[in-house]
């Protein structure tokens, strides 16, 4: 658990078009970052299964793009840009993944910022106690 419960927990990750692989390393950065933060393992499991299918989503439908992932106070966030504007879903339109993620997560937004898309995804907590 963290020292100084203040600080936050980010890590950002370059994804390229095709590279589904670099979901299972993605899942395992939010899981450790989840774990670091105090959350329990499931929750920890559920947090990292949203980066990996937002990754994986990035890589298959979007062309590449950028993953961030954060610990913040009561809160695990995801943010994906995908700058080449190519969007997070197939051709028939929202599929399984982004389904799964706004189960898995408190809230979701998509937002388009200048020819960019951006998917904004939030886990709040009441497992942590910050003293």
């Amino acid at each position: 658990m963290l020292k100084d419960r203040d600080a936050i927990l980010e890590t950002s990750w370059q994804i390229q078009s095709g590279a589904e692989g670099d979901r299972y390393a993605i899942e395992v950065l939010a899981r450790r970052i989840a774990l670091a933060d105090g959350y329990p393992h499931a929750e920890a499991m559920r947090f990292a299964y949203a980066a990996s299918e937002l990754a994986s989503n990035l890589a298959l439908h979007g062309g590449g793009g950028t993953l961030t992932i954060a610990a913040e106070s009561h809160a695990l966030t995801i943010e994906a840009r995908n700058e080449s504007g190519n969007g997070f879903c197939s051709r028939a339109g929202a599929g399984v993944g982004l389904e799964a993620v706004s189960r898995a997560m408190d809230e979701v937004k998509l937002i388009e910022d200048g020819g960019t898309l951006v998917v904004r995804a939030r886990r709040v907590s009441n497992y942590i106690v910050k003293c």
